[in-house]
């Protein structure tokens, strides 16, 4: 008789910014699985990660990052957290590294096509498999679809969600953003490189009297979901908050909601409306 070993690959996470991470990196420890933090210099918190196994290394230096996850015996690879963009001038580039930015000098190209770019990279130069944070810790990561928690969208705010959502799917086919916020029928903002929470920021002084506004945030109709998926978490609440807005409006199984629980106990307590919703439904 032969024994299967059940036991799943070694997992790197490669590691960004944000909450996100840490669940992943908790997941693998209560269940005991296998996994090294990979960190670029500059992209993800030091503390956080000096309490894991770990390996660092810089944006650019694909083939030392491949040679690390096979040094560690890694199978599976996650993306996790928020990356900051870098300046070509700050690329170090190997020779994969170098290969990779040739294939996008003189294109137009956002996130998700530098992303996409990179995982076919991996696996086009490893045995390592590309995984998405939810097919690992499960799908309840996701956004669920209605109300989340007490506080529901009264009438005045269909039209307004209505108009996010295209305005948010319109940015995503381009590969611009996910997020827009939107008052009285109007785009107030709409969301660059710097990232949902500084989109918040840069509203503030753009908002009317009157109705609030609202945050939509969307998955980009082409993106690759098993890296750069959007998300919502308790500072996204916050910032909300402050702004002034009435409610968030994120894509159901499509948008990460990091700290549920008390994203929504914040949201209930401060009469913010949370609301998932699929790409095509009927508002009303």
């Amino acid at each position: 008789m032969v024994l299967m070993n059940s036991q799943p690959p070694k997992l790197a996470i490669l590691c960004g910014r944000g909450a996100l991470p840490e669940r992943l990196a908790h997941f693998c420890v209560n269940e005991g699985r296998d996994y090294l933090i990979l960190a670029f210099e500059g992209q993800a918190d030091k503390e956080f990660i000096s309490k894991h196994p770990h390996a660092w290394s810089s944006v650019g230096q694909i083939q030392q990052c491949l040679e690390i996850l096979k040094d560690h015996q890694v199978g599976e690879l996650v993306f996790a957290g928020k990356f900051n963009r870098p300046s070509w001038a700050e690329i170090k580039p190997d020779r994969l590294g170098a290969q990779w930015m040739a294939k996008l000098v003189g294109k137009v190209f956002g996130d998700d096509s530098l992303l996409r770019g990179l995982i076919k990279l991996i696996e086009e130069n490893s045995q390592i498999k590309v995984l998405s944070p939810e097919s690992i810790i499960g799908h309840d990561l996701l956004a669920p679809r209605g109300v989340l928690g007490k506080v529901n969208p009264d009438e005045s705010y269909f039209q307004d969600i209505i108009h996010g959502r295209k305005v948010a799917q319109t940015l995503g086919i381009v590969d611009v953003g996910q997020s827009v916020i939107v008052q009285q029928g109007l785009v107030i903002a709409v969301e660059a490189i710097e990232g949902t929470d500084n989109l918040i920021e840069r509203s503030i002084p753009l908002l009317k009297k009157g109705p609030k506004g609202i945050l939509v945030k969307m998955v980009k109709p082409q993106q690759d979901t098993r890296v750069d998926r959007p998300t919502i978490g308790l500072k996204t609440v916050e910032q909300s908050l402050k702004a002034g807005l009435g409610g968030i409006v994120m894509e159901a199984e499509g948008v990460i909601l990091m700290q549920a629980n008390d994203s929504i106990k914040l949201a209930d307590r401060e009469g913010l409306f949370l609301l998932g919703v699929t790409d095509d439904e009927e508002i009303s």
